[in-house]
């Protein structure tokens, strides 16, 4: 793990289920589908959520790419992403999304890239509130630590 990998203690974090962040992680999973839209350009923390997903089609995809479910890592940040546009999904984002076209309609593509795995994952200090979070937050209040 580099020094510049944790040297962003005031970044938001995106929560995201297994097997999803270890796809996006092996550069498998280059487009994240979400409802509503993000803005491109800034760092973002990848923190695989505690759940694991229970989808059919992720199930699929862990049999497909081989990965042991048990072994992968969760409740921690395991990586550093860019999101570097964000766009209407449409069906031939299938692949690289990892889910059935018919998910796509309407839904907004996340184009992933510039991603580092953190090794080891990371610990947080404050726990997520939704998908969206700032992992060394100071507990207690909205004030994002600085001093990390």
């Amino acid at each position: 793990m580099s020094d510049d990998s944790l040297s962003l203690p005031n970044h938001l974090a995106f929560g995201i289920q297994q097997p999803w962040a270890e796809l996006i992680l092996r550069g498998i999973k280059t487009i994240e589908i979400r409802r509503l839209p993000v803005r491109p350009g800034v760092p973002i923390y990848l923190y695989a959520s505690r759940e694991l997903s229970k989808l059919s089609y992720a199930m699929a995809a862990i049999e497909k790419h081989g990965l042991e479910l048990e072994k992968l890592p969760r409740g921690v940040l395991v990586g550093v992403i860019h999101v570097v546009a964000c766009r209407p999904a449409t069906p031939e984002d299938e692949s690289a999304a990892c889910v059935p076209a018919e998910y796509l309609t309407g839904k907004k593509a996340w184009v992933v890239g510039d991603v580092t795995r953190l090794e080891p994952p990371q610990p947080i200090l404050n726990p997520p509130f939704g998908m969206w979070f700032y992992p060394f937050a100071q507990r207690g209040t909205n004030k994002r630590r600085r001093d990390r």
